[in-house]
């Protein structure tokens, strides 16, 4: 994947996982017209990533499939 740094946006329609367990070691996305951006959820300040939708898909997808588990 490739991810684009952007300046810190516009602090609108960002989302976190309801799994959050609210320890602040979270990530918060929103969806763009181009993509989707990630930031950290403790700094609304901090660089954004962006990704494209089927960046973001194949991501989702190897998250289901179980690709990432570290246990």
């Amino acid at each position: 994947m490739m991810a684009l740094l952007v300046a810190p946006p516009n602090d609108e329609g960002w989302f976190k996982s309801t799994f959050s367990a609210g320890t602040g070691n979270c990530v918060e996305f929103r969806f763009v017209e181009d993509g989707i951006q990630l930031r950290d959820d403790k700094e609304s300040d901090s660089p954004v990533l962006t990704y494209s939708v089927a960046e973001w898909d194949a991501f989702l997808l190897g998250a289901f499939n179980g690709e990432f588990t570290i246990r």
